[in-house]
């Protein structure tokens, strides 16, 4: 790609011979072969660059008025110089593609909400500019500023893809590491924790393994976008004239929207995967219960699905809070809509209730949003409130008095007892439970 496209703004006035020279094209397989010959000579290379680069300065001070001699050296050093860049950032392409199949899912021991990963790109990259920065001249011409820039940018969305990559295809890597912290250990499996993460992004119930695997990797791509990339960027500026800045920022605006994009595809991938596993209690609450929703049948507590359901809720938030904390919100606001939509979707295939029966469903609804109440949303709001019309059409059948006041002591009993085991969703219940409202 090149970085100062036909219709840039951006103009340089190519009055050097040099550059308007071919392009060369070296072949460049044997400098990185997979051996500790390969790096040798790699660093034999650069070595002589850096020399042939600092020994042409030098003439071209002692010489000015010799421009044939100068002309000829100008290009023998910009030869060097562009075989050097091309075969150093070959090699960092294959080692930065090789983080995929490296990555052992190793906490970071600075960060431990990371692995190991972020910081071995960084290192990589750091070494390559280093390494360009002095074998390189500099005041360097337009077309060494884009013979690094390109090469450069790309690298960085090459880690985006080992980022994706390990993402959707998380099934056919071993386990997280156990030194990887107690935000890494496995809960107990449960029902929202089969299956696995599709290639392509075709999204199926994901093992526990798998899900936690994804939210590791959507915070090392949150501490790449936040953290990593930023640094590496001041780095890379800083080799490159001054004037070449300002067209160049574009690329890093960029290359942000890109990891931007990929956490909001991991992010949705892991939520529409959760609310999947999540949707197997629902179901097997209202349709495979066993209960005939029209049959009359006294109502007395919350039934043991919903404390499931929400126990359930508890391992996937302690999940995000320990491994992606800026996305607890978002993935527990999401799975309450999910949830909410889920539940409304199969009263309407039930049908027909009796008035007990709606009470019932009401009842476990109403608990559900009373426990993760600090996570509505308008649109979860909005599906509760078509539930709740929903069933109390059917409940005013009842001849037994107002079941609204019988909902509220099952509800208010409910949230007394499971104060304890839902105290990580404490902050949504700061008032009373009466206090905050008696209907959906």
């Amino acid at each position: 790609a090149n970085v100062f496209p036909k219709n840039s703004f951006y103009r340089v006035e190519n009055t050097e011979e040099e550059e308007k020279r071919p392009r060369l094209h070296h072949g460049l397989e044997s400098w990185d072969d997979g051996t500790r010959s390969g790096m040798k000579r790699l660093a034999m290379l650069h070595t002589n660059v850096a020399a042939l680069t600092k020994e042409f300065a030098n003439v071209e001070r002692m010489m000015p008025t010799e421009k044939r001699l100068l002309r000829g050296m100008r290009r023998l050093t910009a030869d060097a110089v562009e075989f050097y860049v091309c075969s150093a950032f070959k090699v960092c392409f294959a080692d930065v593609a090789r983080l995929e199949h490296a990555e052992d899912w190793t906490a970071d021991a600075s960060t431990p909400s990371i692995t190991k990963l972020p910081g071995k790109f960084s290192a990589i990259v750091e070494n390559v500019l280093t390494s360009i920065d002095s074998a390189t001249p500099d005041e360097k011409p337009q077309w060494m500023v884009e013979l690094i820039a390109a090469p450069f940018v790309e690298t960085t969305r090459l880690m985006s893809d080992v980022l994706h990559s390990l993402a959707f295809s998380s099934s056919r890597r071993g386990a997280p590491d156990s030194t990887m912290g107690p935000a890494y250990a496995a809960h107990p499996a449960s029902p929202a924790r089969k299956g696995r993460l599709n290639e392509g992004g075709a999204v199926g119930l994901m093992g526990e393994e798998e899900s936690r695997k994804v939210l590791v990797v959507l915070s090392n791509a949150m501490h790449l976008q936040r953290r990593v990339l930023p640094l590496l960027w001041d780095k890379f500026l800083s080799i490159i004239p001054d004037k070449y800045h300002d067209v160049l920022e574009p690329e890093l605006a960029g290359v942000a929207g890109l990891y931007a994009t990929l956490a909001r595809m991991v992010t949705d991938a892991y939520i529409r995967s959760t609310a999947l596993g999540l949707g197997d209690f629902i179901t097997r609450g209202l349709m495979t219960s066993g209960r005939d929703w029209s049959a009359k049948k006294p109502v007395t507590k919350v039934r043991e699905y919903v404390m499931e359901l929400l126990l359930e809720l508890v391992l996937v938030y302690d999940d995000v809070m320990g491994i992606a904390k800026p996305w607890v919100h978002k993935v527990m606001q999401t799975l309450l809509w999910m949830i909410s939509d889920n539940f409304y979707s199969l009263l309407r295939t039930v049908g027909k209730f009796c008035a007990t029966g709606a009470l019932q469903i009401y009842v476990e609804i109403e608990f559900v949003r009373r426990v993760l109440g600090s996570f509505e949303s308008p649109a979860s709001r909005d599906t509760l409130r078509g539930i709740r019309s929903y069933l109390e059409r059917h409940m005013m059948s009842s001849t037994d008095g107002d079941l609204k006041l019988t909902a509220e002591d099952i509800i208010t009993k409910a949230l007394k007892s499971t104060r304890v085991m839902f105290a990580c969703f404490a902050p949504a219940s700061k008032t009373t439970p009466s206090a905050r409202g008696g209907g959906l």
